[in-house]
């Protein structure tokens, strides 16, 4: 894959096969902070992926990702088979899946914000609230977490409705609760 020809033209066909990409196999997530051993790791990650197995479909995405002068990763891992419920295998699966790992917020920003017009499903909500927090994240460098920042946190675990995402409702719900009540710093 040649990324040297960063921030060339893209064509609204090739954003638009992109969103078709990003809603299909693709993820935009947000991960809270966690326990890690014996102390919370107090950062808000932003994550945009694109999976698939189709080497050739990565190496698209990744020349349009690469023209739009955005910052990636690539990666590939194994994965698990599909099981039926009896135990057998329920399709064949190719064993190695690839992908393409966006994070910085500046990224993930300015790729949705392209991509956006051309989702159709509940990423379009997702990817919409996305670019709000990165927007005020980026606009607010540095500064603490605050109740606007908890707020859209919040919107984005409600709307996604998973036990993952109650729990980090729970969770946000918490610290904006003990931050209202002076009971924590703002986290940073």
């Amino acid at each position: 894959m040649n990324r040297d020809n960063q921030q060339g033209t893209v064509r609204d066909t090739e954003l638009a096969w992109l969103a078709g990409f990003l809603d299909s196999d693709g993820s935009v997530q947000i991960t809270m902070p966690q326990q890690q051993k014996g102390r919370v790791k107090r950062v808000v990650n932003v994550w945009i992926d694109f999976s698939n197995g189709d080497a050739s479909i990565i190496e698209k995405a990744a020349d349009i990702i690469s023209r739009l002068g955005i910052s990636f990763h690539t990666a590939q891992k194994k994965v698990r088979p599909i099981y039926k419920e009896g135990g057998g295998k329920f399709l064949p699966r190719r064993e190695i899946c690839l992908s393409i790992r966006i994070g910085k917020l500046t990224s993930a920003k300015n790729l949705l914000e392209k991509v956006i017009p051309y989702l159709a499903g509940t990423k379009a909500a997702h990817s919409r609230l996305i670019v709000k927090y990165c927007a005020r994240r980026i606009a607010l460098g540095k500064a603490p977490y605050d109740g606007e920042d908890f707020a859209i946190l919040r919107e984005f675990f409600e709307d996604r409705g998973s036990p993952a995402s109650l729990r980090n409702i729970g969770y946000i719900d918490g610290l904006l609760n003990d931050y209202e009540h002076g009971a924590i710093e703002a986290m940073v």
